[in-house]
């Protein structure tokens, strides 16, 4: 596309503004923080270019303005040698238009008030530097997004990529990626409060301060992958809404005035269905996709490994991808369900891509444009994710269904494609594949590094695997969601639990890094941190969901916290680049184990604030109290099993385990707020009964496996006259401060057996909350919306709920048949605001719904 120029400005006034504000106290802090880049060197006035000098800064409050509609574009006042005239411009750019500066061989600039870099000032009055040649610089808002490109009109020079600009500490930036001997391209995001313009030529990079007002443009289409926080973008380029998995929104067209007014427009029916039908093999446990909405598409991963591209403001489908996964039969542990892809657009030339992973085990990337595969990623298109993981079977048809399967999707940092894994839960054998986390170059598929998740020989953390339990342990992967921090270049991993679930004698130690919170670098798979949050794990209390990643204020100091939710009703806070927690966690004492050859860990983590968010341990207090009779009723159940605090171990007896091994928390994770820096945390509460059972050396090498007559150690415990043992809520969404670390507020979500206990009690308790399946919420401006399954009974229907943030009281509810079984997303287009929804599965049809105001 013709690009015409709306305001010719002196290219100058950019460059000698970055010479201007120079600091050394600035630039020294900078260098402290990252100790493997090239020294800085000094710039002073009228030097020339050096070949080996590298220029990074930062600033914090700017001098102009990006803004949103008509995209105006304020620069402040200049003196410039080129007429001899100062400059004060406005622009008005309109999708296709350009700004253009350019720079004279002398610039001088004229700043109209102090700005602040770092800790120092930069004065009022007269700055100048020489410069050799002409550059150009263009601000292009194209259908597809921002663009930015630097480039001298002579090429004189090649321009090419310099590894070291992306450990760059700035806090947003525009990131230049591999463009060798053409012009630099790549992305501008910003919030309304700090934002910069990174430009990299060869070896020298500056930076230009702007600002961005409102919704800017589709910015998570350049790169695929932004900022942690949100961008006020009005796409969902992210399973999280953006990279740090913060499940946020900045869109207020529904709000707690018309949120009741919500209305089915559309619905997309999966093309599993024909594939599906009369085939009970296929059938999926249940339809868990979340959609990304990127300019004016969708892309969703049905049940069955298919890639759908739809139209964003009717559901039209556009084109199919099918991989034909599921001819190789039902995948391990849930069977056949998919929560979705990742979207990478290339910086250089604009071309999408959809990169996922498949049921049997193929990462595949597909052309955002026709879906069709890439032919030069991989081989043809995918790459095999069952090569180099020993013991790994991917199912086969008619056979057994295999070991391994891949059910999330990847996340891309850097431009690393990192892929998790989910592993057979409940094995037969103590030599089971490891849930070792890959790095994949997202143009050619190529492995980048792979990360053992169960260290090996001379690995850090193998001495916390004992009896050389490590060379045969496996499982301990990434099921779920993961997160990334393109600033840092970090990828943060929630892991699992090791072979087996409930019962670790052929494992003594603390085994590390399973059930922990690891951080890597995306470009090396090296780890950054990592924080263990169950030691020798006895409870199947993986970590369930993507770390979330904010900016925020605590105790009057900015900081970068990633915060993980967990099984067990814990929020970890941590500070995101050194894994510091925020608040103490503290170890301390847990239940000893009575089964024969087990050795629970004496001590666990604790963490001090914020307070859980679900009920914990099954002790006396935590039994249903509607009435005495319910209650004695209640204590006598209770006393059937093993019960007491969190962390008391599996038993012979069965041990009442709350909360049980599906959480709490589970894979939806949190949504935060970033103007109140709220958290709102979805969870449930589904107590299991943990039971083992000497193994049967017929069936099993294990010594000790969960009772299978209980279902593998997973038995619901019921309480009196059919009502649950323990008290409500048992479906919730609780508000929390993280800038203190407090609870604000906590909800029902659903009625649960709410007639039931009026019934007997003649009492009624309110909404009680379903305890039947996961949580499910996103936040926008204005509103928490939330989706969730229905309950046991026909007066208990599955749907979206809309909370007001501030109280959590009910404003909106939208009823939805089938049942929605995974997270809501939301975004603009044409004009309205839509909330799309996974729903069915489980024998229910398959479809994508979208609702919005009539």
């Amino acid at each position: 596309m013709t690009a015409k120029a709306a305001a010719p400005m002196a290219c100058g006034w950019v460059l000698a503004c970055l010479l201007a504000m120079w600091s050394p106290a600035a630039v020294a802090q900078e260098a402290a923080q990252e100790s493997d880049a090239p020294p800085r060197q000094r710039v002073t006035e009228r030097s020339p270019i050096r070949t080996d000098t590298t220029f990074i800064f930062r600033f914090r409050k700017v001098p102009s303005t990006l803004e949103a509609g008509d995209i105006k574009v304020t620069l402040i006042a200049t003196q410039l040698p080129i007429d001899d005239r100062e400059y004060a411009r406005i622009a008005t750019l309109e999708p296709g238009e350009h700004l253009r500066l350019e720079r004279s061989p002398v610039m001088k600039l004229r700043a109209t008030a102090p700005l602040e870099i770092g800790s120092a000032r930069l004065p009022t009055g007269n700055v100048a530097a020489d410069y050799p040649g002409t550059y150009g610089l263009w601000i292009q808002r194209t259908e597809a997004g921002w663009q930015a490109v630097f480039n001298d009109e002579a090429d004189a020079w090649g321009t090419q990529h310099d590894p070291t600009f992306d450990r760059a500490t700035v806090p947003l930036d525009y990131v230049v990626t591999d463009a060798v001997g053409g012009p630099l391209s790549g992305r501008i995001t910003g919030t309304p409060d700090d934002a910069l313009l990174a430009i990299s030529w060869g070896e020298h990079h500056w930076s230009v301060p702007f600002r961005i007002a409102g919704d800017a443009a589709p910015d998570q289409t350049s790169r695929g992958a932004e900022s942690t926080g949100p961008t006020g973008s009005t796409n969902w380029g992210f399973h999280g809404g953006d990279l740090g998995a913060t499940r946020y929104s900045p869109l207020d067209v529904i709000d707690a005035s018309n949120v009741d007014q919500l209305r089915v427009l559309w619905r997309w029916l999966s093309p599993d269905t024909p594939l599906q039908d009369g085939r009970r093999e296929r059938r999926t446990f249940r339809h868990e996709a979340i959609p990304l909405a990127i300019g004016d598409r969708l892309f969703t991963v049905t049940s069955l490994s298919q890639l759908a591209a739809l139209d964003a403001g009717t559901g039209e489908p556009i084109w199919v991808h099918d991989p034909e996964s599921w001819r190789a039969g039902p995948p391990t542990n849930l069977g056949f369900i998919h929560r979705g892809t990742s979207y990478w657009r290339d910086p250089a030339t604009g071309a999408e891509r959809l990169i996922y992973a498949t049921s049997d085990n193929w990462l595949i990337a597909v052309d955002g444009a026709s879906g069709k595969p890439i032919a030069d990623f991989g081989d043809g298109g995918r790459v095999d994710l069952i090569a180099g993981i020993p013991l790994a079977r991917r199912p086969e048809p008619g056979s057994y269904r295999g070991n391994v399967t891949v059910s999330s999707p990847p996340v891309i940092v850097r431009d690393v494609v990192v892929v998790g894994s989910s592993i057979a839960d409940r094995p037969t054998t103590r030599a089971m594949p490891r849930g070792d986390i890959r790095g994949y170059d997202v143009r050619t598929g190529r492995l980048r590094w792979t990360f053992h998740t169960v260290p090996q020989a001379r690995e850090f953390g193998n001495d916390t695997w004992e009896d050389g339990s490590w060379q045969i342990t496996g499982n301990t992967t990434v099921w779920t969601m993961m997160s990334g921090d393109e600033e840092l270049g970090l990828v943060y991993l929630p892991l699992s639990t090791p072979t087996s679930d409930y019962y670790g004698g052929h494992r003594p130690g603390a085994n590390l890094f399973a059930e922990s919170l690891v951080a890597l670098e995306a470009s090396t798979g090296r780890r950054r941190w990592h924080f263990q949050t169950v030691h020798h794990g006895l409870w199947d209390y993986d970590l369930p969901a993507a770390p979330l990643l904010a900016d925020l204020e605590i105790n009057g100091e900015p900081r970068q916290i990633v915060a993980q939710v967990s099984k067990q009703g814990f929020t970890y806070v941590f500070d995101r680049a050194t894994g510091e927690p925020v608040w103490p966690i503290e170890e301390r004492p847990v239940p000893a184990s009575a089964v024969p050859g087990e050795q629970a860990w004496p001590t666990q983590p604790f963490p001090t604030k914020p307070p859980p968010f679900e009920r914990q341990g099954s002790s006396a207090d935590q039994v249903i109290d509607f009435s005495p009779e319910l209650r004695a009723e209640a204590l006598e159940i209770l006393e059937q099993y093993e019960h007491g605090p969190l962390f008391l171990p599996p038993s012979v007896k069965g041990t009442l385990q709350l909360p049980g091994s599906a959480g709490g928390a589970n894979w939806g994770g949190a949504a935060f707020d970033p103007e109140s820096g709220v958290l709102y945390v979805p969870s449930f509460t589904v107590p299991i009964i943990t039971t083992v059972v000497k193994g049967d050396p017929a069936r099993t090498e294990l010594e000790w496996v969960g009772d299978r007559v209980h279902g593998y150690g997973l038995r619901e415990p019921f309480g009196p006259r059919g009502l649950p043992l323990f008290k409500p809520p048992y479906a919730r969404v609780t508000a929390i401060d993280l800038k203190a670390g407090t609870i604000l507020w906590q909800v029902p979500i659903g009625e649960g057996p709410r007639r039931q206990v009026e019934e007997i009690t003649g009492d009624d308790p309110g909404p009680l909350g379903s305890g039947t399946s996961p949580v499910h919420a996103l936040v926008t401006k204005t509103l928490v919306l939330v989706t969730k399954a229905a309950g046991r009974t026909e007066d208990d229907p599955g749907g979206l709920w809309a909370l007001e943030k501030t109280s959590g009281r009910q404003v909106g509810f939208v009823e939805l048949d089938p049942e929605p079984g995974s997270s809501p997303i939301t975004y603009l287009h044409g004009g309205r605001q839509y909330v799309v929804v996974a729903t069915g599965g489980g024998g229910d049809v398959q479809e994508l719904v979208g609702l919005g105001l009539p």
